[in-house]
């Protein structure tokens, strides 16, 4: 900012006989410079202002020029804003609680005898009724008087397995009521194997086969019961014949593949048709 002086000069001139008299005078005019210097809290703002000062007099008398400097002080007041933050912090206190379970596992360990026991059951030679492991049932008044083929075909569930022909005829009463018993066969089809001993009987015998109930007694007449015959049969020398009057059993027992698939082959005939005696084939 500048300071605006003004200078007056008057000029007084007095003639007089007696003398001429010069007066000066000199009128000197102080400026004061005030300067404010004012702080804040972040920055500081110092204005300052220069007066200069000129005084011109000249007067005959006393002329004062009086040149007043003005001074401005320019204050630049900074107002400091502090923003505070306040950072709250909230601490969340987790806790864990950890809750162990303790089992207890017992154990209990039972041993088991097992006790397989094998029951055997005596077939009946007098009376025989839907015998178990039933394939066949033929009555001599349905049954053909020549040769005749059957088949039956399983899946073995066992190691083993017996097939067996439970007969009765007439026992030579005169009514022909006998049966003939040729060509028996039990094939594994998985290995085309026949797995019976003797089923066509042409070693001349019974061997490989058991019996039961063959015996005079039971069959009413002497030599009734199961035994190879040379008449009368379907191939080769030698064939089954069976009349006992009451039943008799003619069975082999044989290995199976569990599994596995097998055909039972044989071929009956029956010496007549009619009367009630009877045929069973069972697969056990």
């Amino acid at each position: 900012m500048s300071a605006n002086v003004a200078s007056t000069s008057s000029t007084s001139s007095t003639t007089s006989t007696s003398s001429t008299s010069s007066t000066s005078s000199t009128s000197s005019t102080t400026s004061t410079s005030t300067t404010s210097s004012t702080s804040s809290t972040s920055s500081t703002s110092s204005t300052s202002s220069t007066s200069s000062t000129s005084t011109s007099t000249t007067s005959t008398s006393t002329s004062t020029s009086t040149s007043s400097t003005s001074s401005t002080s320019s204050t630049s007041a900074t107002t400091s804003t502090t923003s505070t933050t306040s950072t709250t912090t909230s601490t969340t206190s987790s806790t864990s609680s950890t809750s162990s379970t303790s089992s207890t596992s017992k154990t209990t360990s039972t041993s088991s005898t097992s006790s397989t026991t094998s029951t055997t059951t005596t077939p009946s030679c007098g009376s025989v009724s839907n015998p178990p492991g039933e394939i066949l049932d033929l009555l001599s008044k349905s049954a053909p008087n020549t040769y005749t083929h059957y088949t039956y075909n399983f899946m073995a569930n066992d190691s083993s397995s017996t097939l067996s022909f439970i007969v009765t005829g007439d026992a030579g009463g005169g009514g022909g009521y006998y049966w003939l018993l040729d060509d028996v066969s039990v094939n594994d089809l998985n290995t085309s194997t026949n797995v019976l001993i003797n089923g066509d009987f042409e070693m001349g015998n019974l061997n490989g086969w058991s019996q039961y109930c063959n015996n005079d007694a039971n069959c009413k007449n002497t030599g009734y019961y199961a035994h190879t015959t040379t008449n009368s049969c379907r191939s080769g020398n030698y064939c089954v014949y069976d009349s006992c009057q009451n039943y008799d059993y003619l069975y082999q027992s044989f290995s199976t593949v569990i599994g596995n698939y097998h055909l039972i082959s044989y071929y009956l005939r029956c010496g007549a048709t009619g009367g009630n005696e009877r045929i069973y084939v069972t697969l056990t």
